[in-house]
């Protein structure tokens, strides 16, 4: 028979720290399961929150945070993606063994192609 997994100890997993980083681990155990910090889990969970306290600064923030845990993977995989379908700068060598003709545009050099 398996047991389940409490919040606290899930987070105390070094799994947890691989995938999500120690950084938003420390966030999420201070946000959710501390008690003496904001200890959400448990002010959800049980219905100790009040109207009034879910538009405290700590449930403005969880808001934040869950949305910057869904957006920051897209805009991480959009910035690498562009990263890789930018064309080089004009006057570096190509990706291929050939380099890219140079123009410049020196009145002495007369337009002369490197």
């Amino acid at each position: 028979m398996e047991s389940e997994k409490s919040l606290n100890a899930l987070l105390d997993m070094d799994e947890t720290a691989d995938a999500f980083g120690s950084g938003l681990v420390l966030e999420m155990k201070a946000l959710l399961v501390v008690q003496g910090a904001a200890n959400m889990r448990n002010e959800i969970a049980h219905g100790l929150m009040g109207d009034s306290e879910a538009w405290s600064y700590n449930s403005l923030y969880m808001w934040w945070y869950c949305l910057r845990l869904v957006i920051f993977p897209i805009i991480q995989m959009m910035q690498s993606a562009n990263a890789e379908s930018t064309p080089p700068p004009e006057g570096t060598a190509a990706d291929n063994d050939e380099a890219t003709p140079v123009v410049t545009d020196d009145a002495e050099a007369g337009g002369k192609v490197e």
